[in-house]
């Protein structure tokens, strides 16, 4: 709908005659639809909401002059756990006068939360939930290979020995599942793995055990997560989707560490093509592997090979 009522604007259309003809979302729960309008040159700003009101659509516009050290806030949803749909007048809110981005950041619900775009200026920044997640995760990757001593070419089977564990490699699991991760003791663990893969999956496959090892059962930082866990209790496979992506992100960065995969990637690039390949053999991951960290660090040039 933004971008209906964008076209609106630079077709010379009033703002009112395109909510004429938007409406709220097609969902089982009616979802709000939001947008806000900004003139550049007066910085009067409008603020829309869209919502159901009985059999109806209701179509409101706010407009303000803007006041120094002030803004104003609508929703989708308000009340106890986002439940109900906003209604009522925008909310003024006193604005910090610096770190705008994080204050409006860390007042947004921490479990609900997605995204956020703010505009200062000409300076447009955005924090995007899936990329502090991630963030969080390359800072785990780093402070155990810091910690544990592991660098990033070392064998994964000497260095889960040297921890505590024993890896078996198998063609016991069912096809399905890659790995299989059990407490045995109060510092040691079993780790089994498929065997009928490729090299370079099978060192994914363990990376990504040792993500749901570190991040989810506490092993090593979470004394009271891992203390908690009944010795022979099967721990992977049981994760969620969420804790699935998690596992496979951390052993993206263990297996690839941010600050020197962007290095190798500077270094096999030549005239705007990255030979993707002997990246990937540097690392022993596969070629896809590689790329999808390429494109999640945003070093994807014109062209790969």
């Amino acid at each position: 709908h933004s971008v209906d009522i964008a076209d609106g604007i630079e077709n010379g259309e009033e703002i009112e005659n395109t909510l004429i003809r938007l409406t709220y979302e097609g969902d089982a729960c009616a979802t709000p639809r939001i947008a806000a309008v900004l003139d550049t040159e007066t910085g009067k700003y409008s603020l829309i909401l869209i919502s159901k009101d009985g059999e109806e659509t209701s179509r409101i516009m706010w407009t303000y002059q803007p006041m120094n050290g002030y803004g104003r806030i609508i929703h989708t949803y308000t009340g106890e756990g986002g439940t109900e749909c906003f209604t009522g007048n925008p909310v003024t809110v006193a604005l910090p006068d610096r770190n705008l981005l994080e204050s409006i950041w860390d007042s947004l619900d921490k479990d609900n939360r997605v995204s956020l775009f703010v505009v200062q200026g000409d300076d447009g920044q955005i924090i995007n939930r899936n990329e502090e997640t991630r963030r969080k995760i390359e800072h785990t990757a780093d402070a155990i290979r810091e910690d544990l001593d592991y660098h990033h070419n070392s064998e994964l089977a000497d260095f889960i020995d040297r921890i505590g564990g024993t890896l078996t490699m198998t063609s016991a699991l069912d096809i399905l599942k890659d790995a299989a991760l059990m407490k045995t003791g109060e510092h040691s663990f079993l780790m089994k793995v498929r065997e009928d893969q490729t090299n370079e999956r099978i060192t994914f496959t363990i990376a990504y055990a040792l993500g749901h090892l570190f991040l989810h059962c506490g092993y090593h930082y979470v004394s009271e997560m891992w203390e908690a866990l009944p010795v022979n209790e099967i721990l992977l496979p049981n994760a969620s989707n969420e804790q699935e992506l998690q596992a496979i992100a951390f052993a993206k960065a263990l297996l690839m560490p941010e600050d020197l995969f962007k290095f190798y990637i500077h270094t096999h690039e030549k005239d705007g093509i990255i030979n993707m390949r002997d990246v990937a053999k540097h690392f022993h991951v596969s070629y896809d592997t590689a790329k999808y960290r390429a494109k999640e660090l945003d070093l994807i040039a014109s062209a790969i090979l």
